[in-house]
């Protein structure tokens, strides 16, 4: 056979096996998208009670308690639209699993786990099983309790919209209601309002953890305020408790990430 038609039935054949090799990972990730998308449903059906009217709120900060009804102001006065919409938890149905809290906010109803490492729940659901959704879970470096300054939940942008797909959305600032809610096994729950949106590739500063001075700890919120996309009514506090989420912006691969940094209402509000 002529060298040249038998290297242009060569890199046919390799071009017919990419196509084959890509469509079955297409076919696989979509598979394991459908899987993780009743896994969550399940869970959320099973561990979620109809959606409560906060007759009896239990709103925390990391040392002081609020009354009610100064809750539902200070609420009120922050623009929360979700004032009404308080998720009942069935913890008892989640024990002997790593979640240590519960994330909701606009498009996103899911438990937050957390490991000894930063690897096992990216590409895991809560009951272990592979899948590359993964789950969202909270920094390994950060006590389960949230009570660090700065608490880091990571989760993938996924392109169907689950995980945190949809964080790109608080790039409008018109999206959303600017608060998203933490709930706690203990029974507590945390409002935090939105303090900064922002992108930026991979940077160290903005996943500070900890922080040597309350002086420091201003710096790293004026930083981030300082380079948010949206701008935020939140105010740097040296008694501010903050959680991070975080995820990738860009196609897979990218250093790029988006990070949406709330502070905490009780702190905000004192």
């Amino acid at each position: 056979m002529d060298p040249e038609k038998r290297a242009a039935r060569v890199l046919l054949i390799l071009a017919v096996l990419a196509v084959i090799c890509g469509g079955i990972a297409f076919g696989k990730k979509a598979v394991e998208y459908m899987e993780s998308a009743a896994f969550y449903r399940a869970m959320q059906k099973e561990a979620i009670q109809t959606p409560q009217v906060p007759a009896d709120r239990a709103d925390r900060s990391k040392e002081t308690r609020r009354s009610r009804d100064e809750k539902d102001l200070s609420a009120s006065a922050s623009g929360d639209d979700r004032a009404e919409s308080l998720l009942d938890i069935r913890w008892e149905q989640l024990k002997g699993t790593d979640v240590v809290a519960w994330l909701q906010l606009e498009d996103v109803d899911y438990p937050v786990l957390q490991a000894k490492d930063n690897e096992y729940y990216l590409h895991r659901l809560p009951d272990g099983t592979v899948n590359y959704g993964g789950s969202l879970f909270l920094n390994a470096a950060n006590g389960k309790d949230f009570a660090d300054r700065n608490s880091f939940i990571f989760g993938h942008n996924m392109a169907d919209g689950s995980m945190f797909g949809t964080l790109r959305r608080y790039l409008d600032p018109e999206y959303g209601s600017g608060c998203f809610r933490i709930y706690y096994p203990d029974g507590q729950t945390d409002q935090f309002r939105i303090l900064s949106v922002a992108v930026t590739e991979a940077d160290p500063q903005a996943y500070t953890v900890s922080f040597v001075s309350d002086q420091a700890f201003l710096e790293y919120q004026s930083y981030m305020k300082s380079i948010s996309l949206v701008e935020t009514a939140a105010l740097p506090r040296a008694d501010a408790r903050l959680v991070t989420l975080s995820t990738c912006f860009g196609l897979a691969g990218t250093r790029w990430r988006l990070l949406v940094t709330g502070q905490c209402l009780d702190a905000a509000e004192e």
